[in-house]
């Protein structure tokens, strides 16, 4: 009998029997794994930081409907900068792909050529809970919103 030991082989072998064991070891709980582990919201009152919310002034256009608004910061009423507005049509076939704007350093935001339509309406902003609402524009009008955003202060996984 002609016995051979490779080692790449018997170390791999060996590898895998001590992961085996180790991993049985021990089953991660919810306090090791932070992946189980519950969120942990923050709840201290927010203070204000004093950003002024504008909404920009924007013209009528005859054959379009025309929106135009703001985006503050719900708790402490400050416009805030850089979030996402984004238009989509629903009661149709879409145009095309959806349209959005950045909100500028006081909140405001404005879509100046918008086809009369139902539309869907998301405000989306990292660290902020998005929302959504449908609108309906119509020609040769201009729509002013005011939209409000509730700060997400929980961390965790």
């Amino acid at each position: 009998m002609n016995v051979r030991f490779i080692r790449g082989q018997y170390s791999l072998i060996a590898n895998a029997a001590l992961f085996a064991v180790l991993s049985c070891a021990r089953k991660p709980g919810p306090s090791l794994d932070p992946m189980l582990a519950p969120p942990v919201c923050d709840t201290t009152p927010m203070k204000p930081l004093g950003r002024v919310v504008e909404i920009p002034e924007i013209h009528r256009r005859a054959d379009f409907g025309v929106l135009t608004g703001a985006v503050q910061q719900d708790e402490t009423g400050d416009a805030i900068e850089g979030a996402v507005v984004d238009l989509t049509v629903i009661d149709r076939a879409p145009d095309g792909a959806p349209v959005w704007r950045y909100t500028n350093s006081k909140g405001g935001f404005s879509f100046d050529s918008v086809k009369p339509a139902t539309y869907r309406l998301r405000v989306r902003r990292i660290g902020e809970v998005a929302g959504t609402d449908t609108i309906r524009p119509s020609a040769g009008r201009i729509d002013t919103l005011s939209l409000r955003m509730r700060a997400y202060r929980c961390h965790g996984y």
